[in-house]
């Protein structure tokens, strides 16, 4: 039975016990395809990544053990991708720590900046007028619009009092009184650490110093700075920032060649007829994996074939998949306990855009409850507000503007926002600052 015709009678079937294992074995060995290629030609990247002069020194440790679990097999090899998995999230946990409180600091830098350079005040009527048709000048996408205005309102000179901003936390909050806990707890770790009030900073080996920096960054009085200490701190402050986005920039991808490789690893019991791209694309993972210490230009050179005969091949197979994907759902629900579906069901949040995800997670929501609601309010007011008391009106204001960039459009109207705009702008008795959310807002306007 071919994949068409297979989907199709799925699809009728009141009952999928007549086609389940058929289901499972053309499932298992597409995504074992997809996943072998994936895993091939990000290795490919990781390790040329790795390679290049000066760059990724810092990854090597981890992209080792998972060089080294390549030779294993069966559960060993799965407990080893599992715990090289875990360790990489953690480091990531901490990077992003690191890049939120970073930002904070960048938005902080970019209004004192005009201190120390020439600028024109602007005209605030006209520059007011400017936003409302950036905003609304076009008939766009309500998501357009909203993005529009999250963009500008984090972007001007904040004048809101703290309870405004609890306020306005509390009804973005509110908003999710009839989810599930999940997706009220996922908006909350977001919002808190996008804002960067955890400042227990925790040492990161793969960027030493990094730690340190943070520290002495939070004991700025940026109220009493002279230029050359302005241009120390952002000259510091950027190449932190480098340094972190190259450590997102291979571990994400290294994820991603973990992820890929658990695939291979959960579905080999199910593989029947490995197809010519997978065998291509393991032929090139395991020529990296067995020449791993040898010298890369040569190892690279030689799996150039290799990413020929596999270009485009990947979309192909995953155009493939999504019929099978989309049905996983109906399916595992009344075969839950199949073990071949199990390993599906694992390998699609693996191969899924959320590289990150937490595995051992319940796919099953959790009722919230008004208890359960109002306890998460008083918590996250809580942790601002101890932050608030501890930290400058400076770096307050940028906290707050970090996080309504990332809260849900506030405003009931044109007009509110309107307001909301020229409020801010004539409300800035600080003519720097001023000038300096102007250019911000003019280059976005402008992009």
């Amino acid at each position: 039975m071919n994949e068409k015709e297979l989907l199709n009678k799925l699809k009728k079937a009141k009952s999928y016990d007549k086609y389940l294992d058929d289901y499972v074995t053309n499932f298992a060995n597409l995504y074992y395809n997809y996943a072998a290629i994936q895993s091939g030609m990000v290795y490919y990247t990781v390790f040329e990544m790795l390679n290049e002069e000066g760059g990724y020194e810092f990854a090597r440790e981890l992209v080792t053990r998972y060089n080294d679990a390549l030779f294993l097999e069966g559960e060993e090899q799965i407990d080893a991708l599992k715990k090289l998995r875990g360790d990489i999230i953690d480091i990531m946990d901490i990077v992003t720590m690191y890049a939120d409180a970073l930002t904070v600091h960048e938005h902080v830098l970019n209004r004192i900046e005009y201190k120390f350079k020439d600028y024109e005040l602007p005209d605030v009527g006209f520059f007011e007028s400017k936003i409302n048709q950036f905003i609304f000048g076009a008939k766009e996408d309500a998501v357009i619009t909203n993005d529009k205005i999250k963009s500008v309102v984090s972007e001007l000179p904040l004048r809101m009092t703290k309870k405004r901003f609890y306020d306005i936390l509390n009804d973005s909050i509110d908003i999710y009184k009839d989810s599930d806990k999940k997706a009220l707890d996922d908006f909350i770790y977001m919002i808190t650490t996008s804002a960067a009030i955890d400042t227990d900073y925790k040492e990161l080996e793969h960027i030493k110093g990094i730690k340190e920096f943070m520290e002495g960054l939070n004991s700025v009085d940026y109220t009493d700075i002279d230029e050359d200490k302005y241009n120390d701190i952002n000259t510091l402050l950027t190449e932190w920032a480098d340094k972190l986005s190259n450590t997102v920039g291979i571990f994400m991808i290294l994820e991603e060649c973990v992820n890929n490789t658990y695939v291979l690893a959960e579905l080999k019991p199910y593989i029947t007829d490995e197809s010519a791209s997978t065998k291509h694309a393991l032929n090139m993972l395991y020529e990296i994996r067995d020449n791993f210490l040898e010298d890369a230009s040569g190892v690279l050179e030689r799996c150039t074939e290799y990413l020929e005969v596999l270009e485009g091949r990947q979309e192909d197979v995953m155009d493939r998949l999504m019929g099978y994907e989309g049905m996983l759902s109906d399916i595992f629900s009344e075969h839950g306990d199949n073990a071949g579906l199990k390993s599906l069901n694992l390998s699609m949040k693996l191969v899924s855009s959320s590289i990150f995800i937490n595995l051992d997670e319940e796919d099953e929501s959790v009722a919230l409850d008004k208890e359960y609601l109002e306890n998460k309010k008083a918590e996250v007011i809580k942790s601002f507000d101890d932050f608030f008391k501890a930290h400058s009106k400076i770096i307050n204001r940028a906290v707050m503007s970090q996080v309504i960039s990332n809260l849900p459009v506030f405003f009931n109207s044109p007009d509110e926002v309107s307001e909301y705009v020229k409020y801010s702008l004539t409300h800035c008795s600080d003519e720097s600052e001023l000038a300096a959310s102007v250019d911000i807002i003019k280059s976005i306007m402008e992009e």
